[in-house]
């Protein structure tokens, strides 16, 4: 079951949202709070959370600082300029108030569509120093080869282990690539790129072998509209 989180301090909105989510997902939880504070009280237990930006108290920015990489965010504002603020703490994507009715299916499917990707997702099991630990595809920012060791970059910080970039790639599948000889980079984190350096949303930067720019550029594209970016 899908756990879906709605924030504002309206409670028309609330009430909007919750039919909107049950009408699209009827087999889902829906958890109402009317501010920032009282949804942080409750804990990060929802895959998908969307929170107003303009909230009396703890606006939706500050709210969504602290629940970074907990939840995918979808920002619902009635002002156009905060949109790029939302980007700046890692939204999935936003809505523009007064809602419209496609443009929220389609945000919400790709939601959705995320979310059971990333529960059929299953973690590596990655031995470090000895011990054996799980880390999830999807919080990996880009792997780095060291020789015979290979640095795993996630949002939990880095892990490094014994391996080989070539089997690691094809484990981790099409959501990354291979940009580099010592460099896979998951397309998701992706902020901007030119002909020889990637950078992600991380703010680390990545070689791109000039010969494997033009592939880049494609697969990227390809990655946008499988996401429904484009």
């Amino acid at each position: 079951m899908i756990e879906i989180a709605v924030c504002d301090d309206d409670m028309r909105i609330l009430t909007d949202l919750e039919r909107r989510i049950r009408q699209q997902i009827p087999d889902c939880r829906v958890r109402r709070f009317s501010s920032g504070e009282q949804l942080l009280e409750a804990g990060p237990q929802a895959d998908i959370i969307f929170l107003d930006i303009e909230m009396e108290g703890m606006d939706g920015m500050a709210v969504a600082d602290k629940l970074k990489d907990s939840a995918l965010l979808i920002f619902v504002t009635a002002h156009e300029d905060r949109v790029f603020d939302a980007f700046d703490v890692g939204a999935f994507h936003y809505l523009l108030k007064p809602l419209e009715e496609e443009k929220f299916r389609k945000v919400l499917k790709r939601a959705q569509e995320e979310i059971q990707k990333k529960k059929r997702k299953k973690p590596l099991k990655i031995k470090e120093k000895g011990e054996y630990r799980m880390v999830r595809p999807e919080e990996i920012y880009y792997v780095e080869s060291n020789g015979r060791k290979l640095l795993l970059h996630t949002v939990q910080g880095f892990t490094e282990c014994y391996g080989r970039m070539q089997e690691l790639e094809q484990e981790l599948g099409e959501d990354f690539y291979r940009c580099h000889r010592g460099y896979l980079v998951h397309l998701k984190y992706v902020d901007s790129y030119d002909s020889s350096n990637i950078q992600l949303k991380d703010h680390s930067m990545v070689y791109l072998a000039r010969q494997k720019y033009g592939e880049f550029v494609r697969t990227y594209m390809d990655y946008l509209r499988r996401m429904g970016d484009m």
